[in-house]
């Protein structure tokens, strides 16, 4: 099997682990928050707040579901409008209250 073909085949994987499954794992205390404020919640975007080493930190990320209507909820990862004001508002309020931004990156280095 090729590279290319390896990479694509663990980047489609169902099975493989989410910005939701890392943020509840990696992040003491995770809450999840949801809503621009504006319009409505774009589930491709998830952010909230979590502690890591005991310091309060912001987290936000693209989130895409496991299965068929996970993904048609999630919009397949691709984020709406109202996903990118979910996401400017919690960095926002991150500035404000002083907390790190955190985004959760997966990338091969094989």
């Amino acid at each position: 099997m090729s590279d290319v073909a390896r990479i694509l085949k663990e980047a489609r994987d169902q099975g493989r682990l989410t910005a939701l499954d890392f943020a509840q794992g990696i992040f003491d205390d995770f809450i999840e928050l949801h809503g621009d404020r504006n319009f409505r919640d774009d589930g491709a975007i998830i952010g909230g707040i979590g502690r890591l080493n005991g310091q309060a930190v912001t987290v936000v990320g693209i989130q895409k579901g496991r299965n068929l209507q996970d993904n048609l909820n999630r919009n397949f990862g691709q984020p709406h409008p109202e996903g990118y004001r979910k996401a400017l508002r919690l960095m926002k309020q991150a500035e404000k209250f002083g907390r790190p931004v955190v985004q959760p990156s997966f990338h091969s280095n094989d």
